[in-house]
């Protein structure tokens, strides 16, 4: 019994939650897990030659009324924060066509979001625009909240729709002070992000 108990706990991935305003990179045997993303958007980085996986996410305020100077700052973190990735992964002598990237996210629902799901999803799409990335995948809008997984062993990005919205509870961060995990080899990758409509 303890064999087989062993065994599970092996082949058990690692799961790392992405939480807000968070950047995280995970190896083979880890996955990325990203829950009640509602108005926050998620942009999904598989990069199969060089052997790791990326998931942000970015989150905006949860009040109705917020000053044009702090949505200003949090769409330029955006911003800064997919251009130190970008440029993180450029370094590697990864071209742009090597990388896998998708975008989910940024629904609104009047008494949640408030309209900062659809402002913050266009900001990021314009981000990566800006960078020369072009999706491989998109789940952006709607009014429904999400979980996203992403599994560094099979390389399946998965995204599933909650059909009640959660209370929205988010925090703002800088650019510098985004939290990353260590990466690691890779050997298997697959690329669709495959939706479903389950909780």
């Amino acid at each position: 019994m303890q064999n087989l108990s062993a065994r599970v706990t092996e082949n058990t991935p690692k799961e790392i939650k992405v939480g807000a305003n968070e950047c995280r990179l995970v190896r083979e045997g880890e996955r990325m897990v990203a829950r009640a993303v509602l108005a926050d958007v998620i942009v999904a980085i598989q990069i199969p030659s060089a052997g790791f996986a990326a998931m942000l996410r970015f989150s905006p305020p949860p009040e109705a009324c917020v000053s044009s100077l702090r949505l200003g700052a949090l769409w330029e973190f955006a911003d800064q924060a997919l251009a130190l990735i970008f440029e993180s992964i450029r370094s590697m002598d990864i071209p742009a066509g090597a990388m896998l990237v998708s975008a989910i996210g940024g629904a609104d629902v009047d008494d949640l979001t408030h309209g900062h799901g659809s402002e913050l999803a266009a900001a990021v799409e314009k981000s990566l625009s800006q960078q020369g990335i072009v999706l491989n995948g998109s789940d952006l809008g709607g009014t429904q909240t999400r979980s996203v997984w992403l599994d560094s062993s099979s390389g399946r990005l998965i995204v599933r729709s909650a059909s009640v919205p959660p209370a929205a509870s988010i925090d703002s961060a800088s650019a510098s002070g985004l939290a990353f995990a260590q990466p690691g080899e890779t050997s298997k990758w697959q690329p669709p992000v495959l939706r479903d409509g389950t909780a």
